[in-house]
């Protein structure tokens, strides 16, 4: 696989400007990945958050609890996304664009998913990465 440089959470999750292209999702399927994206522009608050997760990835139960009202149950969240990732044959790479509006608003929000997501990858013994995909400065280009 070509290296690319990423500004990186402990190869856990990396942040890179919109350059990343098809080019690394087909490196990354050929590696034995499967690509998922997610989009930070109708996110507003943690719930809204949380239902662009469970909309986009495999759940299993689906994960119904949407009002906004309420807190965000994190473990029927883990639950659901156990159930559904455990499923998959394949590693998994996850693409987040719009990631700058994360990072500036919802950092507590992104340590949390990152933390349930890799938690399913190690019960599992799969691998995942995510990217967060945006412009600032934050996001280096390649």
């Amino acid at each position: 696989m070509e290296q690319y440089q990423f500004y990186t959470i402990n190869n856990l999750a990396w942040c890179t400007n919109e350059n990343v292209g098809v080019e690394l999702k087909k490196q990354l399927a050929l590696h034995g990945f499967r690509c998922f994206e997610l989009s930070a522009t109708n996110i507003v608050d943690a719930s809204s958050f949380v239902r662009e997760l469970v909309t986009h990835l495999p759940c299993d139960p689906d994960y119904y609890e949407f009002h906004d009202e309420q807190e965000v149950n994190w473990a029927a969240v883990e639950d659901s996304l156990f159930g559904g990732l455990t499923q998959e044959e394949s590693n998994v790479a996850i693409f987040w664009y719009f990631a700058e509006r994360l990072i500036e608003q919802y950092l507590n929000l992104i340590f949390q998913s990152i933390d349930i997501l890799f938690s399913i990858a190690r019960s599992r013994n799969f691998a995942i990465k995510i990217f967060f995909v945006g412009k600032g400065p934050n996001f280096d280009p390649w």
